[in-house]
Order: C-alpha cells, then sequence, then structure tokens
C-alpha cells in the first residue's frame, strides 16, 4: 500500500472524530456503543458461526440507542398525540423529506 493510501485514511479517521465532536453527547455515545457491540457479535459469528442470546439484547440495545439519538420520525403514538396537541407534523422545516 502507497503512502497515499495511509495519508487518505488519517484524513478519513480526523474527519470522522470532527463528525463525533459535532453530535451531542447521547449521539456520540450511541454510536460507539453500537460500533463496540456490532464488533463483538461480527467476531463471534465468524468464530462460532452462532450467537448468544445476550448478543441479539445487546445488538436490540444498541439499536435503540442509534435510534432514540437519531431519531426523524415519530411513532405512530407519537403522530395521534401530536394531533391531540394541535401540533403540526412535519413541521415546516422538514422540506420533502420523504416524497423527494
Amino acid at each position: 500500500m502507497t503512502k497515499e493510501h495511509f495519508e487518505n485514511r488519517v484524513k478519513k479517521y480526523i474527519a470522522n472524530a470532527k463528525t463525533l465532536d459535532t453530535m451531542d453527547k447521547q449521539q456520540a455515545e450511541a454510536i460507539t456503543e453500537l460500533k463496540k457491540t456490532l464488533k463483538h457479535v461480527v467476531s463471534m459469528l465468524c468464530e462460532c458461526h452462532d450467537i448468544y442470546m445476550s448478543d441479539v439484547g445487546k445488538l436490540e440495545r444498541g439499536y435503540n440507542l442509534l435510534s432514540n439519538a437519531f431519531d426523524t420520525e415519530p411513532t405512530e403514538w407519537e403522530l395521534d398525540k401530536f394531533a391531540e396537541l394541535d401540533i403540526k407534523w412535519p413541521p415546516k422545516s422538514k422540506t420533502k423529506a420523504k416524497g423527494s
């Protein structure tokens, strides 16, 4: 591999770190936790061609952390509450998010 390849890797790592720095604490922790969980589970799958039930729970937790940190769409329950409280969805700042 060339020096240019490794210089590009360094740039990528710096860009990724800057991106994480722009996120709030919950978002950064969600990504870090899910990355760690996925690494562990994929390693287990590769070694054993099996997965522990506790790993399924870790995946679910990682998904929920990521989902909560980066939610962009309300649940059906939330939509009902929005309607009940006369909150308009989507907000005006969301321009053609679904249809474009």
